[in-house]
């Protein structure tokens, strides 16, 4: 599956183009399917959601990821495909 995410760079909001707001909502049924329970998107395409740590390992530094999967216009038309976030 493919979803074109090109931003709009003449757009004053948060996400640029509605079309951002197609593969947030993606990621997020994909984490659920995942088992990642509390995985969500806000009302600016931000995904969040939380891991439990391995047992044993409470304790230890929380770590994150950033991604962006919008992309500027001198990458119209590009299509983001559903494996490239699992390149990571």
């Amino acid at each position: 599956m493919s979803v074109w995410t090109t931003s709009d760079e003449t757009s004053e909001t948060v996400p640029s183009a509605d079309r951002e707001l197609v593969l947030a909502e993606l990621l997020v049924e994909e984490m659920k399917e995942l088992g990642i329970e509390d995985a969500r998107v806000d009302e600016k395409g931000y995904v969040y959601g939380s891991v439990p740590a391995t047992p044993g390992c409470e304790k230890c530094t929380c770590t994150g990821t950033d991604r962006a999967y919008g992309y500027s216009t001198g990458c119209v038309g590009r299509q983001y495909s559903s494996a490239d976030h699992r390149e990571l």
